[in-house]
C-alpha cells in the first residue's frame, strides 16, 4: 500500500510539473516580445552536488531562476530562491538520493549568460533547469 501511495505522489508531481510547463510555454510564446534586451533580467543559481538513485557517482548540477527586474532586487532574489527551493524538493523526490548545495550565485544578467560563465569555470556542471519566474508567478496569480 505504501509503495502504491509513493507512486501516486510521484505521478501527481509529474502531472503538476507537466501542466505548469505547458501553460508556461504557451504564455511565453504569446507574451514574448521580439529582440528584448537582457539587461533588465536578473538571475539566481544554485550549484549542487547530487547523487542519483541509479548512479553512485556525484554530479555537479545547476538550477537557475530568471526574472525581470521590478522593484527592489532583494525581493526579486528571494522570490527566485523560493522557486529554486521548490524545484529542489521535486528534484530530490523524483531523481536523487542525496543533494548538497555547493554554491549560490546571484547575477544582474540573464541566466544564459550566467550559465556560460559558470560553465567556463566548471566544465563538468550540468544544467538541470532555467525557471522563468515571471511566467510561473503570473500563472499562479490567475
Amino acid at each position: 500500500m505504501k509503495k502504491i501511495y509513493t507512486h501516486l505522489v510521484i505521478l501527481l508531481f509529474y502531472l503538476v510539473a507537466f501542466s505548469t510547463l505547458c501553460i508556461a510555454k504557451d504564455t511565453t510564446a504569446v507574451n514574448a516580445p521580439a529582440n528584448k534586451p537582457t539587461d533588465d533580467k536578473i538571475c539566481s543559481c544554485q550549484l549542487m552536488n547530487v547523487q542519483s538513485t541509479k548512479d553512485s557517482r556525484g554530479h555537479l548540477v545547476a538550477i537557475f531562476a530568471e526574472k525581470t527586474r521590478k522593484g527592489k532586487d532583494i525581493v526579486n532574489y528571494k522570490l527566485m530562491d523560493e522557486y529554486i527551493r521548490k524545484e529542489k524538493i521535486y528534484f530530490k523526490i523524483v531523481f536523487i538520493r542525496s543533494l548538497e548545495v555547493q554554491k549560490r550565485i546571484k547575477s544582474k544578467s540573464d541566466c544564459l549568460t550566467l550559465y556560460t560563465k559558470v560553465k567556463a569555470t566548471n566544465e563538468d556542471v550540468k544544467l538541470y533547469n532555467i525557471i522563468n519566474v515571471d511566467v510561473l508567478s503570473s500563472v499562479v496569480k490567475r
